[in-house]
């Protein structure tokens, strides 16, 4: 191969050029002295090949009455190896069989990578980070995205905070067509909000409502409610100029979050006498007793560590103190 040739290769396909040549390359070798190993190899054989062919040559120059000889004492050994295999072992390639055809009948799901000369792994590992796949691949469709709308008829709504609610609908427009040629092409589109605060609603026995037009068919309002901890439901619909309202679809019944600190206090936990005694002992403890002293601190310490450990008492007389 020409040095001109070699100088268009990079230095990993020059490494694998001379790794399947069987050059020793050092440490640390740059571009050009393995263009000088690899020009060096193709201009003479290396000294191992030579020494291969002398051998070879001095094998084929034995003569054929030894060839004969050992021959024989070969195939002998085959035999006994192959009688000391067990049965399994030989049986192996019979229940291989079956499992190479079912293999074979299944289709390459492998990925090849394209290289136009060997490489060792590690460096097919790193060629193979960078490898975006064949070419047939490209074709696919990477830019499919989410339809607009599904034609179906539905509202939801939910809360956003203690004002707020958010809700999204979509009513096909031939349904919206098809009922305005009913009622008059004056009517509007609409979301009716009710206010559903204790009360089963079956449509008529809001506590109150407000409407709000919207332009579309697919989209999307917050709604300024401003009633904190109160349930609410909205209706989709078409309304009239003199009041009429169709309904198209009803939204799901939601409750709003309540604007003020809850009144749910902090559990009071049980303290148990083990492991009060574990964390602070006992004081005045004497051999053989206890004194009366020492039975009067041990009592006014459990008190103390009761009042620690009961959260609710504390978290009510705080919240006295700040009222």
């Amino acid at each position: 191969m020409a040095n001109s040739s070699l100088q268009l290769k990079t230095v990993a396909e020059l490494k694998a050029m001379a790794k399947k040549k069987k050059i020793t390359v050092p440490a640390g070798s740059t571009k050009t002295d393995l263009i000088g190993l690899l020009s060096k190899s193709n201009g003479a054989k290396p000294a191992k090949t030579a020494a291969k062919a002398k051998v070879k040559a001095a094998k084929s120059a034995k003569p054929a009455a030894s060839k004969a000889k050992t021959a024989p004492a070969k195939k002998a050994v085959k035999k006994k190896a192959a009688a000391a295999k067990p049965a399994a072992r030989r049986a192996k390639p019979v229940l291989e069989a079956p499992l190479k055809a079912a293999a074979a009948k299944e289709p390459q799901r492998r990925v090849k990578i394209p290289a136009t000369e060997p490489l060792a792994e590690q460096e097919q590992v790193s060629v193979a980070k960078f490898f975006t796949g064949s070419p047939e691949f490209a074709a696919l469709e990477t830019g499919a995205s989410l339809p607009g709308e599904y034609g179906e008829e539905r509202i939801i709504m939910l809360p956003r905070d203690p004002e707020y609610a958010f809700a999204y609908w979509e009513i096909p427009q031939e349904r919206i067509d098809r009922e305005r040629a009913l009622l008059g092409h004056d009517s509007r589109l609409c979301v009716r909000v009710y206010d559903i605060t204790g009360v089963h609603f079956d449509g008529s026995n809001a506590t109150a409502y407000f409407d709000q037009d919207v332009y579309e068919h697919v989209g999307s309002w917050y709604f300024n409610l401003q009633r904190p901890g109160r349930s609410f439901c909205a209706d989709i619909g078409l309304r009239t100029s003199d009041g009429r309202f169709l309904v198209l679809a009803r939204s799901n019944a939601m409750s709003m979050p309540s604007g003020e600190v809850s009144d749910v206090l902090d559990e009071e936990w049980m303290s148990i006498e083990e492991d009060f005694v574990k964390l602070y002992g006992i004081p005045g403890w004497i051999a053989g007793g206890q004194s009366a002293q020492s039975q009067q601190v041990q009592e006014l310490l459990r008190l103390r560590r009761l009042m620690d450990i009961s959260s609710a008492s504390l978290s009510g007389r705080s919240r006295k103190q700040g009222r």
